[in-house]
Order: C-alpha cells, then structure tokens, then sequence
C-alpha cells in the first residue's frame, strides 16, 4: 500500500506541474498582449505642451482624436507627454490609460505606450496628482511635464517601464523552476525510500524463507 500511494504522489506532482506550466503561459502570453495594447497615431514632436486648460483645449480640437476610427472602436484622446528620459514633449493621439501609483505618465517609444514612470511621482508636486488618474489629466499636474537636461543616456538600452514588464515575466519563470526542482527532489526521495523500503522487504522475506 505505501508504495502505491508514493507512486500516485509522483503522479500528482506531475499533473500539478502541468497545469502550472499551462497557467504561466497563458499569464506571460495576456502580460506580452497587455503591455503592446496601447494604440498611439499621430506621434509628433513638439516644444513643450499647452501650459493652460484653454491652450490644451485649442490643440486638442486642432488634433480633433475623437474623429479617428480605430479597428477596435476605441475612443481616442490628445495626450501630450514627456518621453521616458523626461528630454523630449511628444503629442499624439492616444487611448487614455490609468496611472496608478502617485506617478508622472509618460511615453515609451520603445513600447509605444503611455505608462508610469517610475521615476518620477507627483504625490508632492503642487498640486498632487492622486493615486490614480488619467493620462489625458495630466495636464492639471505641471510638474510631470517638466522637461529635465541629460548629461547623456546614449548608453541607456531600457527604461523602467520595459525592466518592470520584464521582471513580471520573469518572475513566474523563475517560480515555476524552484518549483519544478522541489518537486524534482521530493519525486526523488519518495522513489528512493520506496526502493528502499522494497529491498527490506525483500530481505526480511529472503531470511524467513531460510529459517
């Protein structure tokens, strides 16, 4: 009996593993299709962005997003954002996106996608910006469009935004192989105790006949 029920654990640690490897492809898979979901027309390159309510409306009107129709029927919005490095103001039409976290929004050109940045919080900025807002509100939170002057970045290959999906990727991998070892080695020692446990019995069995 023992040595079934050893043998029957191995079996559900198996399926268990199975059913974790589907589950964590399915959850890098929606984290890759997640991050590329933004959808960006129009990029442009500009100075700086409107600096009042009445400015931002007027450009607003002249980019006129609303009118574009998209494939996915998304209403877009005029956004105007700073790049990840905080040295470039870009305007474009854009879905608005939750910023969640007391954090400036920003533009990844990489990812082609309006995100947090990470390095840059308006909790303290005056006003403060909230927990969490809109992309397309920044406007009322001044300090997130401030340029800043950078000595260099040309050795910079990814921002924050692009480190932070990755370790979300990364890290159910590396879950899954610490639990793919322990098993492993649990697998191993209940194999190993059951052979042992058969070669006792074995033993025993062999020493009754002789007596």
């Amino acid at each position: 009996m023992p040595s079934v029920l050893e043998f029957d654990f191995c079996k559900i640690l198996q399926k268990f593993l199975c059913v974790f490897l589907i589950l964590l492809c399915t959850t890098v898979r929606q984290l890759e299709v997640t991050g590329d979901a933004s959808h960006i027309i129009r990029l442009k390159n500009v100075a700086s962005c409107p600096a009042t309510a009445e400015e931002w409306k007027k450009q607003a009107k002249i980019w006129n997003c609303e009118s574009i129709i998209t494939t996915v029927n998304i209403t877009l919005k005029y956004h105007c954002l700073l790049n990840h490095w905080r040295n470039e103001t870009l305007e474009f039409c854009g879905e608005e996106k939750p910023i969640i976290g007391h954090y400036c929004p920003e533009f990844n050109q990489r990812g082609n996608r309006i995100q947090e940045s990470w390095d840059k919080k308006c909790i303290d900025s005056k006003p403060s910006c909230p927990f969490k807002f809109i992309s397309s509100d920044v406007l009322n939170y001044p300090d997130c469009l401030k340029l800043q002057v950078m000595i260099d970045n040309n050795d910079v290959n990814m921002d924050s935004g692009d480190i932070y999906r990755n370790l979300k990727i990364a890290v159910p991998i590396i879950v899954f192989l610490v639990i793919l070892i322990i098993c492993a080695l649990v697998c191993f020692c209940y194999k190993q105790k059951r052979n042992n446990n058969e070669e006792s019995r074995s033993t025993t069995e062999v020493e009754n006949s002789l007596l």
